[in-house]
């Protein structure tokens, strides 16, 4: 289970990830990253134990890698590698990802996933991507291999669906059942 917030600016995330097995919860990282404004990022864990982390200054916030990935794809890129930080494992350490963004797809979206066919979808643009996540402590040992990827199909709103999570012993794939939007918020 992943609950966060990132602000609109990229400057805070929040974060709370639990790894459960068999009902059990096995593992939870909360803390908070903070971007200062000399760059530097900083993250206050609070579980599993109290700590500090400095992450390296170019590392992204999920919502910011998303919009990292929908540039590049918007401007016709078929690679990218963007570093991210998102709090996951036990919080401490980031992921050099790269992507790889395929043709976008064109016409009707013929999906039988039960959102497929939102109003909010409806005429976006919309590419296939995968992302490789790599440990980047373990960049010097050869030819390194992901910890994990992770596929899925983008729209050029940040929306989306078919995705698939290969954790190498085992894959997990994920629909998009429903889609509801939400009344924008005043600026203050």
């Amino acid at each position: 289970r992943t609950t966060s917030f990132e602000d609109a600016t990229g400057k805070t995330f929040d974060f709370v990830n639990e790894n459960w097995v068999d009902r059990v919860e096995m593992q939870v990282a909360k803390g908070r990253a903070t971007r200062a404004a000399d760059g530097s990022v900083r993250v206050r864990l609070e579980q599993p134990h109290e700590k500090e982390v400095t992450l390296p200054r170019a590392v992204l916030f999920p919502t910011a890698h998303m919009r990292a990935v929908v540039d590049a794809a918007e401007a016709g890129r078929g690679f990218t590698d963007i570093d991210l930080y998102d709090g996951s494992d036990d919080g401490e350490k980031p992921y050099h990802t790269t992507v790889v963004i395929g043709r976008e797809e064109t016409g009707p979206d013929a999906a039988d996933e039960p959102a497929a066919g939102s109003d909010l979808l409806k005429g976006h643009r919309r590419w296939p991507v995968e992302i490789s996540f790599f440990d980047p402590q373990k960049s010097g040992e050869g030819e390194a291999t992901p910890e994990y990827q992770l596929s899925f199909l983008v729209y050029d709103n940040g929306i989306s669906r078919r995705m698939r999570f290969d954790y190498g012993s085992f894959v997990l794939r994920g629909d998009l059942s429903s889609l509801e939007p939400m009344p924008a918020a005043a600026c203050p």
